[in-house]
């Protein structure tokens, strides 16, 4: 299986539920074409979208969590 990184972003000046709808068929449709994926989670921020250095970090603390996994 493929694993890809998403990241939901958001300047902050748009709706934030766009991120979570978004989120959503982004997720729908990797889940659908059998792609792994790894994601912030929703109780990381809000709706699990990056807005702001601080949860860039949070998003880039996975990347060394999942690195070797198949």
């Amino acid at each position: 299986m493929i694993t890809v990184g998403v990241i939901v972003g958001n300047r902050g000046f748009f709706p934030a539920h766009l991120c979570d709808t978004g989120r959503k068929e982004i997720l729908a449709t990797l889940e659908k074409l059998g792609f792994g994926v790894v994601i912030l989670p929703t109780t990381a921020t809000q709706f699990g979208a990056v807005e702001s250095s601080q949860d860039a970090r949070k998003c880039a603390e996975l990347v060394p969590e999942e690195r070797g996994e198949d």
